[in-house]
């Protein structure tokens, strides 16, 4: 009878081991993505007079194992409309390109053929460099999404392009009176700004290194004083830009995060 008994909490021990290790094994497979970018963020950094070319700022899809259809859109851009136009501006993805202009702000979605397993294929932004004007930076991001997944996942890419300031900045800003309180800022943050006339408005929130940690999809608004909440609470210490957009026009503010 004692062997017995020596034996049985052993084996139960062993099969709850085995049970533990299959759950473990099928929560990873359950969790885990399906496909992931190269980068979060993809900077082009233009100095000197404007180029004729086209400029590209290439990123990448990986799929982690078997196929990948992505369903993907723009969630933010302060692109200004200028530099959307002609047929070579704009975002590709394994299947074809888009033209910015028709992808934002009407958040029109779009589905990739199926990116197949292994390698490294094709999600890139590419812009008519002669179309680029005014200095600073501005940002696209996108959202991608495979919803086949179990359960779905997604990602964001951003595509920055800064130049400098040697070209004629043709921004008409509807925009005063911007401040960024309080700041620093540590659990939540407020844009205060008056809009001068009815706009489609829209904020990003981005790190130094160009990736976006919020943002607040197009709204229409009436003329006026306006308030607009940023959430920090999660966000890392240290300083962030809030840029603000309506059609063409866009400022940009620095605030910190202290923790």
């Amino acid at each position: 009878m004692r062997k017995l008994h020596s034996i049985i909490p052993w084996e139960m021990k062993r099969i709850i081991t085995l049970i533990a290790a299959i759950a473990a094994f099928s929560t990873t497979k359950l969790n885990a993505q399906s496909f992931t970018m190269q980068a979060d963020t993809v900077t082009l950094n233009l100095t000197g007079g404007v180029g004729t070319g086209l400029a590209m700022l290439n990123d990448t899809v990986r799929t982690v194992s078997g196929s990948a259809t992505l369903h993907w859109h723009v969630i933010y851009s302060d692109f200004p409309a200028s530099w959307s136009t002609g047929s070579v501006t704009g975002i590709c993805d394994n299947n074809q390109c888009y033209n910015l202009s028709s992808l934002w702000p009407s958040g029109a979605y779009r589905t990739s053929i199926p990116y197949t397993s292994g390698g490294i294929k094709d999600f890139h932004m590419q812009i008519n460099q002669s179309v680029l004007t005014g200095g600073g930076c501005h940002y696209t991001t996108v959202r991608l999404a495979n919803d086949g997944a179990t359960p779905a996942d997604s990602t964001t890419a951003t595509f920055k392009i800064c130049r400098d300031a040697t070209g004629v900045n043709d921004v008409n800003n509807v925009f005063s009176s911007v401040k960024v309180y309080p700041n620093p800022a540590a659990n939540e943050a407020q844009l205060s700004f008056t809009l001068t006339e009815t706009s489609e408005v829209a904020m990003g929130v981005y790190d130094l290194t160009g990736r976006m940690v919020y943002v607040q999809p197009v709204t229409t608004m009436n003329a006026g004083v306006k308030t607009l909440v940023i959430p920090v609470s999660d966000l890392a210490a240290g300083m962030y830009n809030v840029v603000l957009t309506a059609g063409s026009s866009k400022v940009t503010n620095k605030f910190i995060v202290a923790k």
